[in-house]
């Protein structure tokens, strides 16, 4: 794909638990480790769910362990979480999980910093605040559009998040299209690289 450009729009979509929030939360990892100003912007995952998932994914702990309070028990945990605090101080990632769910909040927020980011992942559009449900499909694209102007505007890359209709899965085929994103027609037309998450054996 030639890396993540700046001014262009990523989108990472996939149906429910294919992965799409670990796989955006790696690439923020890694852009951040490649000296990358990062913000991301959950809309569904509070910050502490995220930061754990990415000690688990770094350092090779198994969530489920933490999940059960090894962490207090088990000493070589407690040394690896040293290890990835040490590594988070390295980059430049800020995560935030209360703004975003309007495109105003976004760039009131971007308005007011000294230093821009160079990347911005939004976890995801179909958690945008909406005062009227029937009219969703309106509002997403609305929101999509300026982000996307946003992103030119500011010089930074924007990777969101989408979910893949549930549809799809009784066809036949049951890899994703890009049609298939839902609630939104807006972001085939102006995304310029789309990652469709798909594991076939979980079908």
């Amino acid at each position: 794909i030639w890396g993540i450009k700046r001014r262009e729009l990523t989108v990472v979509a996939g149906r429910t638990s294919m992965g799409k929030s670990a796989f955006m939360n790696q690439l923020a990892w890694d852009l951040a480790g490649s000296k990358m100003n990062v913000l991301y912007l959950s809309l569904e995952m509070d910050v502490n769910s995220l930061q754990e998932r990415l000690f688990c994914n770094v350092q090779r702990v198994n969530n489920f362990e933490l999940i059960k309070g090894a962490y207090s028990v088990v000493p070589e945990i407690q040394k690896k979480w040293k290890v990835f605090e040490g590594q988070v101080e390295d980059r430049r990632l800020e995560y935030c999980d209360y703004i975003g769910r309007t495109w105003r909040q976004i760039d009131d927020t971007l308005q007011g910093l000294h230093t821009k980011p160079d990347v911005i992942v939004i976890d995801h559009i179909n958690e945008i605040m909406s005062a009227n449900v029937k009219d969703r499909r309106h509002v997403i694209d609305d929101y999509i559009l300026h982000l996307r102007e946003m992103s030119v505007r500011d010089n930074f890359a924007l990777i969101l998040g989408a979910q893949i209709n549930r549809m799809g899965q009784t066809e036949t085929n049951k890899e994703p299209q890009l049609h298939q994103i839902k609630e939104s027609g807006g972001v085939e037309q102006v995304c310029d690289l789309a990652l469709l998450l798909w594991w076939p054996w979980k079908e």
